[in-house]
């Protein structure tokens, strides 16, 4: 794990280190300067991405995480995760709906936890699905609880790594997960904020037919809902 995240800061780094010396000692045009230090800024922002994830991820493995369960609008706290990526997905020509099912439209579960799942489910989604294609949240009554799934039209993952891609550090294409800004470790916090909720993750997915992931919560035990 320890060497893993060392491989995962160190390119960044070395970019960072780099292009600030050449600053330094050669004093660029201000195009290039300007160019350069982007490079800085972006692989600075991968690194806290890389931080922020590994801090999740250590809080909820460790235990030390426990939902606080509440009645949460999915329709409404998908559109807030959204707003944090809908920036790049209108760049990216890519399209993003939700459907709650009847008696889906609300989730007893951590409002946050719920967040985190999302935000890296719907980021992903984002990352994978070319132009012109479409990310869908879906809510429906699932085994005595609610399973969310998040479905997009994108690249698709084959079927040998289906069952490593919640692994922390797995990558289906490392190089193009690295270059997309990924962190490896999005579906593996997922996994464990679902988990941690009694719930259970699946995936399906086609070579280039796209993926679905879905959700399974719970319903909780009374004494677990925190009143809102």
């Amino acid at each position: 794990f320890v060497a893993n995240v060392s491989h995962e800061l160190k390119t960044p780094l070395t970019s960072i280190s780099g292009y600030a010396e050449t600053l330094l000692a050669e004093r660029p045009d201000e195009r290039t300067e300007r160019q350069f230090l982007e490079t800085i800024l972006g692989n600075a922002r991968r690194m806290q991405r890389l931080v922020d994830d590994l801090l999740d991820l250590s809080r909820i493995e460790s235990g030390r995480w426990r939902p606080e369960v509440a009645a949460i609008d999915i329709a409404e706290t998908a559109a807030e995760v959204w707003t944090d990526l809908a920036g790049r997905a209108e760049e990216a020509g890519v399209a993003f709906s939700t459907e709650t099912g009847e008696g889906a439209a609300t989730l007893l579960a951590d409002p946050e936890g719920v967040r985190l799942v999302l935000r890296n489910l719907l980021d992903n989604a984002v990352r994978y699905t070319p132009r012109g294609g479409r990310i869908t949240l879906r809510s429906a009554v699932a085994e005595e609880g609610i399973a969310l799934q998040v479905e997009d039209t994108g690249s698709g993952i084959p079927q040998e790594h289906l069952s490593r891609v919640f692994e922390r550090f797995y990558r289906v294409d490392p190089s193009r997960s690295r270059a997309e800004g990924g962190t490896g470790l999005g579906l593996a916090i997922v996994r464990h904020t679902v988990e941690a909720h009694g719930g259970r993750v699946g995936i399906e997915s086609q070579l280039g037919s796209g993926t679905r992931v879905t959700c399974w919560f719970p319903v909780p035990s009374p004494h677990d809902v925190t009143e809102m």
